[in-house]
């Protein structure tokens, strides 16, 4: 399963029920993955801890509410 897909499993109802195998299928991908076009998803602490303690990875609430995943008119490919 590519990584869009196993985020597209993760926000299924069972996904939900049961999130740790998509989790696990995401880490497998790498440390930060892209799960669409300049949509990013860090894994694992060490990534996720640099991410939010780097200015260089700010995100405006404009950036972000504007990407059409992230503004949910848009889903990840499975």
């Amino acid at each position: 399963m590519d990584a869009a897909g196993a985020m597209a499993h993760l926000f299924s109802p069972q996904g939900r029920v049961d999130p740790y195998p998509a989790y696990e299928r995401l880490r497998a991908h790498g440390p930060v993955v892209e799960i669409a076009p300049g949509l990013y998803v860090a894994t694992g602490y060490t990534a996720i801890d640099e991410v939010l303690r780097d200015p260089r990875y700010e995100v405006t609430h404009e950036e972000l509410t504007q990407h059409p995943v992230a503004a949910g008119t848009a889903r990840p490919s499975t």
